[in-house]
């Protein structure tokens, strides 16, 4: 206990006065100087460390290491037995996240200064009070017993950047000195909203501004920032170093990361920035300034210590007892020539990546097998469902068609593939499935080719009531309506040559060619088994047949070839000649006319001989045989 002015300068015995020890004046004088700081208090040091009442009058740290120690208790009473629970309560009173500083002094011979800084509220211990300090410095060493003054300077609360008109936030003042200012405490400054704007002649780092940034809510980022020259690298919107790292201004809300880092570097109504961090070696790609929500992950850095997930959504129907939407996002596009996204994601795979997905739907079926086609929905699992016409609930009916499902483009690159089924994907279903009924009927897949124009499509029409297909396997092609095959193209692992169909112009016909590598080609109709083919006109009337029995004509069965005729022999006579018009002659037969007749029967003779001799099969066309 500090001796009293009484007791230090007391007289003594009348002819033996007392002289006071300079012992006794010093911590006395120590005392008084501890006074003139403001509420200090009287303690004994004690040097046990664990979280309980030091006993009355004392206090002690949690650790025996003064540098290191987190944590000071005090009893409820100081040394001189005075009730200082309101006194000590009051010490954290302050906003800041320090709320003011703690400097412990030695009353002994050996001198003591000490420094801490108090870093949060002041827990009730029942008899005791516990304080969370943080270690500023200064000399030497508690001694159990010894009397320390504690005197506690409180820090204020930080009342950040107050605008006044022409000098704060007006729009053209720079602002750099005050926020610098407000930094160098190294505490919670709270930003209020501007008249105008805050201005920045240069951009501010976090090299030259300090501690944590509270910005009002109400404020805009350019409002703040002037453009991103200031960047809020501490800000949490809690004001604790361990609260969550969150911002919400007017016009935006920053989560994890993205509450430490500006926005973009350009401002303006469209895409113009050229990075949502720090700068553009951080982040490739860029996200719009005046996004509605920002945030970032840090792969549980020491600055951010996130969860690997950017967002995450759980919905459970049975909790809300209506149907669920784990995430939403509604756009109106009213702005003439001006485009708008419900969904962005902007990819980036380095060498030896492995896989990027722009959106993985994993499905998960615990109802029943269930198939959809075109024309009947099913209750199902859908892992892409694409609604034309929206929800009339929101923003109204829809007046016009939807552009397309799904748009693939080329960007800088191009995609190796276009959809893509993997082997074992699909049950045994459809890999794509069309309905050519509702509106415009007749429904149909287009190719295109460079100049635009449609050069190949297939077309289903609405009125179709036969199943029509094309099925490939190793042999060839089978195109099949019903269920039943109406052509088949196979495959010949030697072949050169091929049928062409050549459709005819006005008054010619359609020709049907043997095409290929040889020079000459020959065609060939091949029946089945004892069939054979019909050429027929064009009022369905057979003008050759032929089979294996033989050939017709003129809608004539076909019949074997004639049996029996043996080859002419002697002159056969292939001249042009006149038909015999007969011989005129007298009552009694002369050589003249005997001879004309012959002469006749010989000409006859030597024609059908050689008409014969064509007809054989041995010197003709084979219709007469032996």
């Amino acid at each position: 206990m500090v001796e009293k002015a009484n007791t230090i300068w007391a007289d003594g015995p009348g002819g033996n006065p007392i002289q006071p020890q300079k012992s006794q004046i010093r911590a006395w004088g120590t005392y008084l100087e501890g006074l003139r700081f403001g509420s200090a208090l009287l303690f004994t040091f004690a040097t046990s460390t664990v979280d309980s009442d030091p006993g009355e009058g004392a206090f002690r740290l949690n650790n025996a290491t003064v540098s290191v120690a987190t944590a000071a208790y005090l009893d409820n009473v100081d040394a001189s037995g005075a009730d200082v629970r309101g006194i000590i309560d009051s010490w954290d009173d302050s906003a800041n996240l320090v709320r003011g500083k703690i400097t412990i002094r030695g009353l002994a011979a050996v001198p003591v200064l000490l420094s801490f800084n108090v870093t949060g509220g002041v827990t009730d211990g029942g008899g005791y009070r516990k304080l969370i300090i943080a270690y500023l410095g200064g000399s030497g060493a508690l001694v159990a017993g010894d009397q320390y003054l504690l005197t506690f300077d409180s820090s204020g609360d930080a009342g950040g950047i107050v605008p006044t008109a022409g000098v704060n936030g007006d729009g053209v003042t720079s602002n750099v000195a005050a926020f610098t200012a407000a930094g160098a405490l190294n505490n919670l400054s709270f930003v209020p909203k501007p008249a105008s704007k805050y201005a920045f002649a240069a951009p501010l780092s976090t090299a030259t501004i300090g501690g944590a940034w509270l910005p009002d809510p109400s404020i805009t980022w350019d409002q703040l920032t002037d453009g991103g020259k200031f960047n809020l690298w501490k800000g949490r919107a809690t004001g604790l170093s361990t609260g969550a790292n969150i911002w919400r201004l007017s016009d935006r809300v920053f989560i994890g990361g993205a509450a430490s880092k500006f926005a973009g570097n350009n401002l303006g109504p469209s895409d113009g920035g050229t990075s949502w961090l720090s700068n553009a070696a951080n982040a490739p790609a860029y996200l719009a300034l005046n996004a509605g929500v920002l945030f970032t992950n840090e792969g549980g850095s020491a600055a951010n210590l996130n969860s690997p997930y950017g967002f995450v959504s759980g919905i459970k129907t049975s909790n809300t007892s209506a149907g669920g939407i784990a995430f939403g996002a509604a756009v109106v596009a009213d702005l003439a020539s001006m485009s708008a996204w419900a969904f962005m994601a902007e990819l980036q795979r380095e060498a030896g990546a492995g896989q990027v997905y722009g959106l993985e739907i994993a499905a998960k079926n615990k109802g029943n097998n269930t198939t959809m086609t075109p024309n009947a929905q099913v209750d199902g699992l859908f892992g892409f469902w694409a609604q034309g016409g929206g929800d009339n609930a929101f923003g109204g009916v829809s007046v016009s068609p939807s552009t397309a499902v799904v748009a693939v483009v080329k960007g800088s690159n191009t995609w190796n593939s276009g959809l893509v089924f993997m082997k074992d994907a699909l049950t045994a279903g459809e890999a794509l499935s069309m309905s050519s009924e509702g509106v415009g009927g007749a429904h149909r897949l287009n190719w295109y080719n460079a100049l635009g124009n449609n050069t190949f499509s297939i077309i289903g029409s609405a009125t179709d009531t036969v199943n029509w297909a094309i099925n490939r396997n190793n042999s060839g092609l089978v195109v099949s309506a019903g269920g039943r095959i109406s052509l088949a193209l196979l495959d010949a692992a030697s072949a050169v040559n091929y049928l062409q169909v050549t459709p005819g112009a006005t008054g010619q016909g359609v020709f049907l060619l043997a095409q290929g590598m040889d020079t000459d080609i020959s065609g060939l109709l091949r029946g089945k088994g004892a069939g054979g083919w019909k050429l027929q006109s064009g009022d369905a009337t057979t003008k050759i047949e032929f089979s294996n029995t033989g050939l017709g004509f003129f809608a004539t069965a076909p019949v074997a070839a004639k049996t029996g005729w043996g080859v002419p022999t002697g002159t056969l006579a292939r001249t042009t000649y006149a038909a015999y018009a007969g011989q005129t002659h007298t009552a009694s037969y002369v050589q003249a006319t005997v001879q004309a007749l012959d002469d006749a029967c010989r000409n006859v003779s030597q024609r059908l001989a050689a008409l014969l001799t064509d007809l054989h099969q041995t010197a003709g066309y084979g219709l007469l045989r032996n």
